[in-house]
């Protein structure tokens, strides 16, 4: 056998070992975790998703009224399948929100009825970090689901953080995310951030502006610029026309030059847009902390 391929084929395997060891753990594949369960993921924000693997006989029709959105929902969280047949194995991304998993056994519940919804555990992440932050449930009872005695997690480590119903999720609980699933459940977890805040509130009340030129804002949905609000703070943006709230982080100032006096806020455009907007400028009424 060549010396050289030899040396090459040792020095590839050694290479690929330490990616492996460098990432900690490889996510176990969902068909692994038992048949009936599901996997749930905490993105940018807190944003949850549940990754959803098409089996046979499924369609685009009948996965949308499963977790209970319409078949635009589906395709704007997954353009990609929008002009293509689905196939077997490929994965689509579900927004959800908290509200949306099970998270107690209340009076009447039936564990036949449901699906086990599992998260696991990444880098840096506590009882609390995942309990209380991601999933809004106690430590105490997060340990109690998964029989755990002591607060010791181990990267890769897979928890039972609640279920969904075996019928699927109620399109009541759906609805209140509107025609922009991501941008609403993104917004749902700055909520609450927005009322943990520390500081004087202030009510501000004018146009609000998606015409942005400002690229930050831009490749970011949940940000935006203010005249006064602390940077870093958490605005309520109201759309008093239909009562439709968002909530997004403040990014910095309103440049001086480009926009109007009467421009409160600017917005990226997808955010003005599940706000209901529709002109380039439109009336909005903004809480904020100074």
């Amino acid at each position: 056998m060549n010396i050289k391929f030899v040396v090459i084929k040792i020095f590839l395997l050694l290479f690929f070992t330490n990616i492996i060891k460098a990432n900690d753990t490889i996510p176990e594949p969902i068909q692994n975790l038992g048949k009936d369960t599901v996997r749930v993921q905490v993105g940018f924000y807190n944003q949850k998703q549940i990754y959803h693997y098409i089996k046979k006989g499924e369609t685009a029709f009948s996965i949308a009224r499963f977790y209970g959105m319409t078949i635009e929902q589906l395709y704007y969280s997954n353009p990609r399948i929008e002009n293509t047949s689905l196939k077997i194995g490929q994965r689509l991304t579900i927004p959800i929100i908290s509200g949306m998993i099970v998270r107690s056994k209340k009076k009447g519940f039936r564990s036949s009825d449901h699906i086990p919804v599992l998260y696991q555990v990444k880098k840096k992440e506590t009882l609390y970090t995942i309990g209380r932050k991601y999933f809004k449930m106690s430590v105490e009872l997060l340990k109690k689901r998964n029989s755990l005695e002591g607060n010791e997690l181990e990267v890769g480590q897979w928890l039972q953080v609640g279920w969904i119903h075996k019928d699927g999720i109620p399109k009541d609980l759906r609805q209140s995310m509107g025609k922009y699933p991501q941008v609403k459940a993104m917004s749902e977890n700055l909520r609450w951030q927005y009322f943990k805040q520390k500081g004087r509130s202030y009510f501000d009340q004018g146009a609000a502006s998606w015409q942005s030129k400002d690229r930050a804002v831009r490749k970011t949905s949940l940000y935006a610029l203010h005249r006064k609000a602390k940077i870093g703070s958490i605005l309520q943006v109201e759309n008093p026309m239909n009562g439709e709230i968002l909530y997004v982080k403040v990014l910095g100032r309103i440049p001086k030059s480009g926009y109007s006096t009467d421009v409160v806020v600017v917005l990226p455009p997808i955010v003005a847009k599940a706000l209901g907007a529709i002109d380039p400028k439109f009336f909005v009424k903004i809480k904020y902390i100074r």
